[in-house]
């Protein structure tokens, strides 16, 4: 666990990419992916230069230079979108196949839960159960980590409430006995 980077090539372009930390991926998902700027997209995007070194591509002057299709084939752009494409399924591509958590429904309830507008739930609940520091979501972990820790906080608190089921009913039956 922790923030992973990744090389990838698009349209002979060499590209590295970092995850995004967990905390802004939460954020992402609250405002929407479609409403993200190619500048903050590749935020964390570098790109390889003709000299061999790397670029960052978090203005948009380093994006119009060196985000392009070397044979020239292809619009720039298409090119951006492509990447972008790449980045949003790096950092977010994981929930295509993530399946929640089932939790019995005599557990769940319809009770109103308290949260604050500016923390997410699923940020403040990892925090709580301490699976992680606020801090460690903001810089250390990605958002797949994040969803990792929800689920084993999930997983634990169904196998802790099936135990205290299973204890309640060996005590009435011992108590009949």
């Amino acid at each position: 666990m922790a923030r992973e980077t990744f090389e990838h090539t698009s349209f002979g372009v060499t590209y590295r990419t970092q995850q995004f930390s967990a905390a802004y991926g939460f954020k992402v998902m609250g405002t929407g992916l479609a409403a993200i700027h190619p500048t903050e997209m590749l935020s964390l995007t570098d790109v390889r230069a003709e000299n061999g070194e790397w670029v960052r591509l978090d203005n948009e002057a380093a994006i119009d230079a060196y985000v392009r299709c070397l044979a020239g084939s292809i619009s720039p752009r298409l090119v951006l979108a492509g990447v972008m494409k790449v980045v949003n399924k790096y950092n977010w591509g994981f929930l295509d196949k993530w399946e929640v958590v089932k939790i019995p429904s005599r557990f769940r309830s319809d009770a109103a839960a308290v949260s604050r507008d500016n923390v997410d739930p699923f940020v403040s609940r990892i925090v709580a159960e301490h699976y992680a520091t606020r801090k460690e979501l903001e810089e250390y972990y990605s958002l797949k980590d994040a969803f990792d820790m929800y689920d084993e906080i999930c997983v634990n608190t169904v196998n802790k409430l099936l135990q205290q089921e299973q204890a309640e009913r060996d005590a009435k039956t011992k108590a009949k006995g």
